[in-house]
């Protein structure tokens, strides 16, 4: 079973004197998800976050720079967060400079 607990992703919660329930991104209660069984809970929650990962192309890809599989947010996401933080940085220091034009105004 996968481990989902990253931001905006179904949860498993345990209610006292209720059992187990699943929570939408949303924090919201999934309808018909109680259960007393734990593991039954965390089954309805994967089935659940595959299908919305599904829907939002959101499956684990490989990085285009250190080639690790990382969890991707979607078609757009094909950097990891380590590598996109080592682009940002290095964008900061080099900054291209175009050369100023010769002559002056009219």
């Amino acid at each position: 079973m996968a481990d989902y607990a990253r931001p905006g992703s179904y949860q498993v919660q345990h209610l006292s004197g209720i059992g187990y329930v699943v929570l939408a991104p949303s924090g919201q209660v999934i309808r018909d998800s109680q259960t007393p069984f734990k593991v039954r809970a965390e089954q309805q929650r994967d089935v659940l976050q595959r299908e919305a990962d599904q829907k939002a192309k959101r499956i684990d890809r490989p990085c285009l720079c250190c080639q690790r599989v990382f969890a991707s947010a979607g078609i757009h996401n094909r950097m990891c967060d380590a590598c996109r933080r080592l682009s940002n940085a290095l964008a900061d220091e080099v900054r291209p400079s175009l050369p100023r034009a010769r002559g002056g105004r009219s």
